[in-house]
């Protein structure tokens, strides 16, 4: 997985001098900011799609439902990530925030009237698809262990290392409910907790539950992921 590209903030927000309005007289993003707590939900499927979002900090989880099953998490957006970038009118799943997140809000009229916007969206359409075939690949060759492994690779970072726990040289990333790795990896649940004692066993990682994964080792991480994309490439 790979993450979403970053808005130019200069971009978004800044206005040209009144010589430049005067003479191109440009359509201005309109944006906004705000601080949403834990599991804040941004838009929901089904809504008007009146505007796309940039997560600033934090993480947000994207899910669909799925009728008579569970909800289907489609991915984890960290910062830089865009949200809500969809061709029709109504969005087509759930933004929910993982933990207390800063997210950017740009209407999508001013996507519409701006290029700088438009190249940007373009390129994190261009990201999603081809991300969408690395893994559709990848996932149907890799064991439990390697697939969950290569997922913690890609969560987002811990802004506020947890106090009084931290572990010298760790690399603290947020923690996702196994129940929405399963959802993600389309595992099961019992799969999903076995291959985390297994990375806990080996040393790779250290996890408080909910709140965050420490990983200890990533070259042996990355060595799992790596294996499970050289297994695809020999097919």
């Amino acid at each position: 997985m790979q993450n979403m590209p970053r808005f130019n903030a200069p971009d978004v927000i800044e206005h040209p001098t009144a010589s430049a309005q005067r003479a191109r007289r440009p359509v201005l993003p309109t944006t906004s900011t705000a601080i949403h707590a834990k599991r804040s939900i941004i838009f929901d499927e089904g809504q008007s799609a009146e505007a796309i979002f940039q997560v600033v900090s934090g993480a947000v989880i994207l899910s669909r439902a799925v009728q008579g099953h569970p909800r289907r998490v489609l991915d984890v957006v960290g910062p830089g990530g865009m949200l809500g970038v969809v061709s029709g009118p109504r969005y087509n799943c759930r933004a929910e925030t993982l933990t207390r997140s800063v997210i950017r809000r740009v209407s999508r009229s001013s996507v519409d009237g701006s290029e700088v916007l438009q190249r940007l969206v373009g390129r994190a359409l261009t990201r999603n698809l081809e991300k969408l075939h690395d893994e559709a690949t990848m996932r149907a060759r890799m064991s439990a262990k390697e697939c969950v492994a290569a997922l913690i690779l890609t969560l987002p970072p811990v802004v506020a290392q947890p106090a009084g726990r931290q572990k010298q040289g760790a690399d603290y990333r947020l923690a996702l409910p196994l129940s929405d790795m399963a959802s993600y990896l389309g595992l099961a649940i019992a799969t999903v907790c076995r291959a985390m004692k297994s990375l806990k066993h080996m040393g790779a990682i250290q996890a408080s539950g909910r709140e965050w994964i420490a990983i200890i080792d990533e070259a042996a991480l990355l060595r799992l992921a790596a294996a499970g994309q050289v297994a695809n490439a020999a097919v």
